[in-house]
């Protein structure tokens, strides 16, 4: 593919979106999503664990290729590290195993939130 095909959000954009969430889970979600380059599959699966907060870096396991899972490191920039403390402070629980995005469904619980739930938060004040 020709990267004329893409389309990306300006950084003006990206910071506007961010000003325009309140609600902390889904700032730090989306600021997960555009400073560390994760896709949503990969966002909403991310455990505790997967964070190196001394660091300052983040293990994702890439979900792109179909049964090959490859480890990625992710520098976590200054401005997520602030946003992830405050959040990791709202949390119940602080367990290695948790997921950072947990369902708000009761019916879910130990699950994460899911891909529909994040197209609606964005959408939602993107569109």
């Amino acid at each position: 593919m020709i990267l004329s095909q893409f389309d990306y959000i300006s950084r003006e954009e990206a910071d506007s979106l961010l000003k325009s969430i309140c609600n902390l889970k889904h700032k730090t979600l989306t600021m997960i999503m555009l400073d560390a380059g994760l896709r949503v599959s990969e966002t909403i699966s991310l455990q505790l664990k997967n964070f190196d907060f001394k660091r300052q870096e983040l293990n994702v396991f890439s979900l792109k290729k179909r049964g090959d899972k490859s480890l990625r490191t992710i520098p976590i920039s200054n401005r997520l590290l602030s946003c992830l403390a405050d959040y990791i402070h709202t949390l119940p629980l602080l367990e290695p195993d948790i997921y950072l995005f947990p369902s708000c469904n009761r019916n879910n619980t130990g699950f994460h939130m899911d891909r529909t739930s994040v197209f609606k938060i964005i959408n939602l004040r993107y569109n």
